[in-house]
């Protein structure tokens, strides 16, 4: 392979192939596509990497390299995709300079050991629209310049530990183009603001988002009301926390909202009336949910599964999962209205009197 010298493209991925990347691999200075993801590959990523100043694609994810991250690679400076999730790759992030990337659209360097603080020259890149950094090692706080990523709109930066989930609000709210939100397993026994501030993001804020993830944070307070302005809000999780107080009746009003995850939290009061009453459970609208393919997939884990991978955002099941809370009192008739859903959930509450006889269909 390495005396192909006019070779553009090096594609096997899916495969079992093993190894490691040789440093021979400099003698392709043509190569603009190496994607050997979903493979058996070991060792390290070679320096030489770096000589591949044509490189646009590079896709290494799911494999089993080790190592850092060489800095030569900087020097590719024409890449628009680079994936290294799910390997044992490890070392500073913060350290390594992002900044020449400028054509860089897309990185995923979920699942890996790196630590450190988020990269401040990562979001140099002006040209980024996704980012996923989740399931790693990283602490601190998201910094102001991610706002300069006009077209971001994907960012997963779960399952790490990241601190001050206030201050993470209010900033990626600023980010104007964001739809995917994802940053759950972070900012442990941190304490949720904004419940009675219509003023804790401004009215222009996250008006793009369609999904947000903050569970498993075990984060206290109650549901924050500023969630009531996401008119394009589709999928909302909160579960694995300690909120409590009420349901917000806002949910029921939310005309894109079709999957709630409230479940083990701390919430109280009666099943509200207006969840009832949410359009996307109670009408085919359900079916009209957009079934454009996310930038990069994610991963949930439903309820007595693994977790699955989703690359729509209309392959999540709509439900409302409200298990193991303090809710009370009947379950209301109207319940019969969620006409569409696929999963209900009320296990492990405080619910009183009998099944409703209009819960048939």
């Amino acid at each position: 392979m390495y005396k192909l010298p006019k070779l553009q493209e090096f594609s096997f991925p899916v495969n079992k192939i093993n190894g490691s990347l040789s440093s021979e691999i400099a003698s392709l200075n043509k190569l603009r596509v190496l994607s050997l993801h979903s493979n058996e590959l070991t060792g390290v990523i070679p320096p030489e990497i770096g000589k591949l100043s044509n490189l646009e694609l590079l896709l290494l994810n799911s494999n089993n390299l080790n190592g850092v991250l060489p800095l030569p690679l900087s020097n590719c400076t024409k890449l628009t995709v680079l994936t290294l999730r799910g390997n044992f790759l490890t070392g500073d992030l913060s350290l390594f300079d992002f900044s020449k990337f400028v054509k860089l659209r897309m990185i995923d360097f979920g699942n890996n050991a790196f630590y450190g603080t988020l990269p401040a020259t990562l979001f140099a890149c002006k040209s980024l629209i996704a980012v996923r950094l989740a399931m790693n090692h990283l602490n601190g706080e998201i910094p102001q310049n991610i706002q300069e990523l006009e077209s971001l709109s994907f960012l997963s930066l779960s399952n790490n530990s990241l601190t001050n989930v206030n201050a993470a609000i209010r900033i990626l709210s600023r980010c104007r183009s964001l739809s995917i939100v994802l940053l759950s397993l972070n900012f442990y026994d941190d304490a949720m603001q904004g419940d009675d501030d219509d003023n804790f993001i401004d009215s222009k804020g996250f008006q793009n988002l369609q999904v947000f993830g903050l569970g498993g944070c075990h984060i206290s307070g109650h549901i924050p009301g500023w969630l009531a302005k996401l008119r394009k809000l589709k999928v909302l999780d909160l579960s694995h926390n300690h909120l409590t107080g009420s349901i917000p009746s806002f949910f029921g009003s939310l005309p894109n909202l079709f999957y709630l995850d409230l479940s083990q939290n701390s919430l109280s009061g009666n099943f509200p009336v207006e969840l009832t009453r949410m359009p996307r459970l109670g009408s085919k609208a359900i079916d009209e949910v957009d079934q454009t393919s996310l930038h990069l997939p994610v991963f949930v884990k439903l309820e007595n599964t693994s977790n699955m991978q989703y690359t729509q955002i209309s392959s999540l099941p709509p439900t409302p999962y409200l298990r193991s809370n303090n809710l009370s009192g009947n379950i209301p008739v109207e319940i019969s209205r969620l006409k569409f859903i696929h999963n209900l959930d009320l296990s492990d509450n405080l619910f009183s009197g009998s099944i409703p006889n209009t819960f048939s269909y």
